[in-house]
């Protein structure tokens, strides 16, 4: 055993090295095997993403395709029902003898010269008189069907759809 011991001190830094060289080898493995995990996943994180920008690519469009649908069919219910009402106004006011214009006005807001400085209502009211112009009646009746319309397309932004 005596004759061990010299060589165990002789040999003890080699030892050391080959333990240490073991270690790395070892180690040197594992990080190899962690890197390529890493990559991995990082390949299939960037899948995901792409993947995940696709689908809310093709969803938008899908949405902006069936709001464009939406608004062109509200255009078109709020143009047909404006026609609609505009025709009822029109009738109600030749019902009820209003006047077809109001008087014209000038740029200062006096009236213009030649024209008429009539009252500008029938010899005879009806029973129920109405007294406004029918411009105005046919600007109010578009504010309000445009209201309705408004109304209608909001209230179908919050009904559910199965394409939506």
């Amino acid at each position: 055993m005596t004759a061990a011991v010299p060589i165990l001190r002789r040999l003890w830094p080699y030892a050391a090295l080959v333990a240490a060289l073991l270690l790395a080898w070892h180690y040197r493995d594992r990080t190899l095997a962690l890197s390529e995990a890493m990559t991995a996943q990082a390949a299939r994180f960037t899948q995901a993403q792409d993947d995940a920008r696709s689908a809310w690519t093709h969803e938008k469009a899908r949405l902006e395709f069936r709001s464009r649908v939406d608004a062109q069919e509200s255009d078109r219910r709020y143009a047909q029902a404006l026609a609609e009402n505009r025709a009822i106004t029109a009738a109600f006011a030749a019902a009820h003898g209003l006047r077809a214009a109001p008087a014209a006005r000038d740029a200062s807001g006096t009236r213009a010269a030649a024209e008429d400085h009539g009252a500008g209502l029938p010899a005879e009211l009806p029973a129920a008189p109405v007294v406004v112009a029918a411009v105005d009646l046919q600007a109010c009746t578009a504010a309000v069907t445009y209201a309705e319309a408004a109304h209608d397309w909001a209230v179908g932004l919050a009904q559910p759809s199965d394409d939506r």
